[in-house]
C-alpha cells in the first residue's frame, strides 16, 4: 500500500489505540497533496504580507520619530550633522526593508522571466484559473499607481547602486511649532543611463512633472508602493477565496471514526509521510487577513 491515510483509533477508555489506513489511489492522493499545498501558500502569502505591514508602520513610526527629535531637540554645527545621519541611516534601514519585502511578496505572488513566461507563482499553486485576473489587476495597478510603478524600479537601483534616502529637506509651518521631513531624490545626481530605466513605462505626465521638478519625494513615493501592493492583495484573496473555502473543506471533512481519534491522521504518498490533518495552523492565516484588512488610503492620512 504506497498511497493511504493513517488513523490512530482509540478503542477506549484506558484501552489505548489502533492504527488503521485507508487506502487512496493516485489521483485521490494528489488531491488532498493540491488542497494541502493551496492552504500552505495561501498561508504563507498572508505571513509575508503581515511582514510588509510591520515595515512600513516601522518606518512611518521613524520618520515621525525624526519629526518630534527636530522640533524638540537643539541641535546646530557638527551634533546637526550626525543627528542628520543618525537619521538617515534608521530611514534607509527601514526604507530597504519595506522595498525589499515588498519584492518577495511581489515574486511570490507572480514572477516571469524576460520571455513573459510564468516561472513562480503561488497564484497558480492556490488556483491556477484566476491568474490571468490577476494579472490583469497587476498591470492596471501599475499603470495606475504612479508612485507604486516608480518604487519597483527605484528598489532596483537601490539593490545594486544607491542607498534610497541621502537627503532630508526639514519643512516648518508658519507657526514654527510643527515640522515636517520631504525625503527628496536628486534626479540630477543619476546617471543617464539609471535615469531612463528609472522612467521607463512610466504614465507621460507623471515623468515629465518629476523631470520638471528634478526630484520626487520618497516618502510619496513609499506610499505609492503600500498601495499597489495592498491593493494586490485585497484582489488576490477575492480572487482565490473560493478556492481556499474549498481546500479548507475537503481537508477538514471528518471521517466517521474522527470523534475516535487518538491523534490526527496522517496522508502518506509512496510510503512518505505527507503532512497531519491538523490545521489549527491555518487559523493564523484568518487572523492575518481580518488584521491586515483595514485599509486607510495613505493618501488621506500620511500624504502632507
Amino acid at each position: 500500500m504506497k498511497n493511504y491515510i493513517e488513523y490512530y483509533i482509540q478503542e477506549g477508555v484506558g484501552q489505548g489505540y489502533s492504527i488503521k489506513a485507508k487506502k487512496l489511489t493516485i489521483d485521490e492522493a494528489v488531491e488532498y497533496q493540491k488542497k494541502y499545498k493551496a492552504l500552505s501558500r495561501k498561508f504563507e502569502i498572508e505571513n509575508i504580507f503581515d511582514v510588509f505591514i510591520e515595515e512600513y508602520k516601522s518606518f512611518k513610526g521613524l520618520l515621525y520619530e525624526a519629526q518630534l527629535s527636530q522640533e524638540m531637540d537643539n541641535h546646530s554645527g557638527l551634533s546637526a550633522n550626525i543627528e542628520d545621519h543618525r537619521t538617515r541611516t534608521k530611514l534607509n534601514v527601514s526604507y530597504l526593508g519595506v522595498l525589499n519585502t515588498g519584492k518577495l511578496l511581489l515574486d511570490r505572488l507572480y514572477y516571469e522571466n524576460k520571455e513573459g513566461n510564468s516561472i513562480s507563482s503561488i497564484i497558480k499553486e492556490i488556483d491556477e484559473s484566476v491568474l490571468a485576473a490577476f494579472k490583469q489587476v497587476r498591470d492596471r495597478v501599475f499603470v495606475d499607481n504612479n508612485f507604486y510603478a516608480f518604487a519597483c524600479k527605484y528598489r532596483n537601483l537601490c539593490q545594486h547602486k544607491l542607498l534610497p534616502i541621502n537627503l532630508l529637506s526639514l519643512y516648518e509651518k508658519l507657526n514654527k511649532k510643527r515640522s515636517k521631513f520631504s525625503i527628496p531624490l536628486e534626479l540630477n545626481s543619476l546617471g543617464s543611463k539609471d535615469r531612463r530605466d528609472l522612467f521607463s513605462k512610466l504614465n507621460t505626465d507623471f515623468k515629465e512633472s518629476i523631470k520638471r521638478e528634478g526630484q520626487i519625494d520618497l516618502n510619496h513615493v513609499i506610499d505609492g508602493y503600500f498601495e499597489g501592493i495592498f491593493d494586490l492583495i485585497i484582489s488576490l484573496r477575492k480572487l482565490v477565496k473560493e478556492a481556499v473555502i474549498e481546500a479548507e473543506n475537503y481537508l477538514t471533512n471528518k471521517d466517521d471514526n474522527f470523534g475516535r481519534q487518538f491523534k490526527a491522521p496522517v496522508l502518506y504518498i509512496n510510503e512518505k509521510e505527507e503532512f497531519k490533518f491538523n490545521f489549527e495552523w491555518f487559523e493564523v492565516a484568518h487572523f492575518l487577513e481580518k488584521k491586515n484588512s483595514t485599509y486607510l488610503k495613505s493618501s488621506v492620512v500620511t500624504r502632507t
